[in-house]
C-alpha cells in the first residue's frame, strides 16, 4: 500500500498539471510542477548527526480559487534516513492579479530511520506515523520577475508544532528559479528549486 501510495503521488504531481493549459491573466500561478535539493538540520538529539540533504518533487493544480497540491521529500544523513509527503487542498484569492492570500490543509506520512550501529531496540529505529497541517500565508509578485512567498502553519504529525517558510523566486518566462527556508521547532530546512508553471 505504501508502495502504491507513492506512485500515485507522484502521478499526480507530474500528471495533472499537464491538463491546464487555459489562459490566466493573473500572475500568480497556481498550477506548477517543481523539482529541488534540499539542506535538513533537525533536532535529532545527541545520539545521532543531525545533518542531512536530499531531493523533493511537488505540483499543484489550480481550478477557480481552489488549488490541489501534492509533494514528496526524500533526506539522507550520515545516521538517518527521512521521507516525507503531504496531499492536500487550498483556497486562494482576493489580493487581485499580483497578490494571493492562501490557507491549505493537507494529510502527510513521515517516516525515520536509524541507520547508524546506534545500540537501541530495533523497534525504535524506525518512525511511521501520520497526520495533517494547516497553513495560512500569501504571494506576492511585485514584478514579473520576482516573487515573494511566507506562511505560518501549524503540523501535528510526530509531534505538535507551529513553523515558518520564507520563498524566494526569479520568473523567465514559464520557469522559475528559487530559494526557500522553513523553520520548525528546532528543525530548520534550506531548499533551492526549479518550477515551471502552466498557463
Amino acid at each position: 500500500m505504501k508502495l502504491l501510495s507513492k506512485v500515485m503521488l507522484l502521478s499526480l504531481v507530474l500528471l495533472v498539471p499537464a491538463t491546464a493549459w487555459a489562459a490566466d491573466e493573473s500572475m500568480i500561478k497556481w498550477t506548477f510542477v517543481e523539482a529541488g535539493y534540499v539542506d535538513l538540520d533537525a533536532d535529532t538529539g545527541n545520539l545521532v548527526d543531525s545533518k542531512a540533504d536530499g531531493w523533493f518533487v511537488g505540483g499543484s493544480f489550480g481550478w477557480k480559487m481552489l488549488h490541489f497540491f501534492a509533494d514528496y521529500q526524500d533526506t539522507s544523513g550520515k545516521d538517518y534516513d527521512q521521507t516525507a509527503y503531504d496531499i492536500g487542498v487550498g483556497w486562494n484569492g482576493l489580493l487581485g492579479d499580483k497578490a494571493d492570500l492562501y490557507f491549505d490543509v493537507a494529510y502527510t506520512n513521515e517516516e525515520f530511520e536509524l541507520t547508524s550501529g546506534i545500540p537501541t531496540p530495533a523497534s525504535s529505529n524506525k518512525v511511521d506515523e501520520s497526520g495533517y497541517f494547516v497553513r495560512g500565508g500569501a504571494r506576492w509578485r511585485p514584478i514579473k520577475l520576482f516573487e515573494l512567498e511566507g506562511n505560518i502553519f501549524y503540523a501535528d504529525v510526530v509531534d505538535s508544532n507551529t513553523g515558518y517558510f520564507l520563498q524566494g523566486m526569479f520568473h523567465i518566462w514559464r520557469v522559475g528559479i528559487g530559494a526557500n527556508w522553513t523553520s520548525v521547532s528546532s528543525n530548520d530546512t534550506i531548499g533551492v528549486f526549479a518550477r515551471f508553471n502552466f498557463m
